[in-house]
């Protein structure tokens, strides 16, 4: 299997020296195509490497070329990443808020959505030709009114804005993909209640929810 796995050796050209210090500055600021692209190499470098060469957390840390790295992916910054194996959900883990530099927290959840999603198998060996990801890294949270359904609803950006709902004691979020599942758009919210297993019938108590938006980065393994 023909891999390049030196996800690193990509033109000088690519870097930049931006020296802003403010990391909500940094996050207001979409993507760089060079962060896309090193984006893109992570997830590659380290599912090859986690399928092939039984790599750690710590390995893929230190395998990483940190002169690589600008200030868009040093900036702490929340992020899912998502695995497909032949157009198939194969694995979907992340977080919400941001307790690493961007580039460690996809490194760890490429980690998570490859060989620990509850749901699946790990990703094996065999599969890889056929699989493909996308991260979403998800924008600064913001509040919304959480009361009841409507009240919700009119805050939202349809097909544009992801949803977190908390109670204090349970947490449910959706990303703003999964708008496309639902022919209606109260089941985006009746769907998020369920899957944090609140009862459909009685709007929860002390319910909180918080809105965000996500830029995608897609890509495959073997391509």
């Amino acid at each position: 299997m023909e891999v390049n796995t030196m996800w690193w050796a990509m033109p000088a050209l690519l870097y930049d020296n931006n020296t802003v210090e403010d990391a909500a500055l940094i996050n207001a600021v979409p993507l760089t195509a060079q962060s896309k692209y090193i984006i893109k190499h992570l997830v590659i470098y380290s599912t090859v490497k986690l399928v092939l060469d039984a790599y750690s957390i710590d390995d893929l840390f230190d395998a990483v070329d940190k002169k690589c790295l600008n200030n868009q992916l040093l900036a702490h910054r929340a992020v899912f990443v998502s695995m497909f194996c032949n157009n198939q959900l194969r694995g979907c883990i992340g977080e919400t808020d941001a307790y690493e530099p961007l580039w460690q927290n996809i490194i760890r959840f490429c980690m998570h959505s490859t060989r620990s999603d509850p749901r699946f198998d790990a990703l094996e060996a065999d599969e890889l030709a056929n699989t493909h990801f996308t991260v979403s890294v998800l924008s600064d949270l913001k509040q919304v009114v959480a009361i009841n359904q409507q009240t919700l609803l009119t805050q939202l950006q349809v097909g544009i804005d992801g949803l977190v709902l908390d109670d204090g004691k349970k947490r449910a979020v959706f990303l703003p993909c999964v708008w496309s599942h639902f022919k209606h758009e109260q089941d985006f919210i009746t769907e998020l209640l369920k899957k944090g297993e609140w009862q459909a019938t009685k709007w929860p108590q002390h319910l909180t929810g918080e809105r965000f938006t996500v830029e995608t980065v897609t890509g495959s393994i073997l391509s």
